[in-house]
C-alpha cells in the first residue's frame, strides 16, 4: 500500500489523480487542479454513480470543501478519460 498523502502533498509532487483507499468503487478518484506546484481552486470527483445522481461525471467541487492538509489519499493508478468511462460501466 502506498503512503498516504494530502491534497497539498499531491500538488507539490505533481500527482493529479488521487483516491481514498476506503472508497467503495475502485474507480472513484479526485482529479486535482495543480497550478505551479500548488493546489488549484477546484477538484473533479470521478465516480461511476455520479452519472446516476448528477447526470454527469465528473462533478466539480471547490478545493476548500476537502481537508487539504489531511494525509488520507493515495495516488490513483486506474484508467482515466475514455478508458475510465468504459471501465466504470
Amino acid at each position: 500500500m502506498s503512503a498516504r498523502i494530502s491534497l497539498v502533498d499531491a500538488a507539490a509532487l505533481g500527482v493529479s489523480r488521487i483516491r481514498m483507499p476506503s472508497w467503495s468503487h475502485r474507480h472513484d478518484h479526485f482529479e486535482i487542479d495543480i497550478k505551479n506546484g500548488k493546489l488549484g481552486p477546484t477538484i473533479l470527483l470521478w465516480s461511476p454513480p455520479n452519472r446516476r445522481f448528477y447526470k454527469r461525471d465528473p462533478i466539480s467541487l471547490p478545493t476548500n470543501r476537502i481537508l487539504p492538509d489531511k494525509r488520507m489519499f493515495v495516488p490513483y493508478r486506474g484508467p482515466d478519460g475514455v478508458p475510465f468511462k468504459e471501465a466504470a460501466k
